[in-house]
């Protein structure tokens, strides 16, 4: 909990390409966290991948394996 005392960005990656959560999913997720959480988050990004993008890590992946 070192972390939760300075300001931070949470990152939601959500996968796969073709199914994202209801929005609700990320408030009731929100709602949630404790006010010592909530208070120091300063951003909130979804990264939701193009199925190119999606291709190219899972192509990468086994590349690097």
């Amino acid at each position: 909990e070192p972390y939760v005392d300075q300001e931070y960005i949470v990152i939601f990656f959500a996968q796969p390409f073709n199914v994202l959560p209801p929005c609700r999913s990320f408030l009731d997720a929100y709602r949630e966290l404790t006010r010592k959480f909530k208070k120091n988050i300063v951003k909130m990004y979804v990264v939701h991948p193009s199925p190119w993008f999606a291709t190219f890590v899972n192509f990468m992946g086994k590349a690097l394996r």
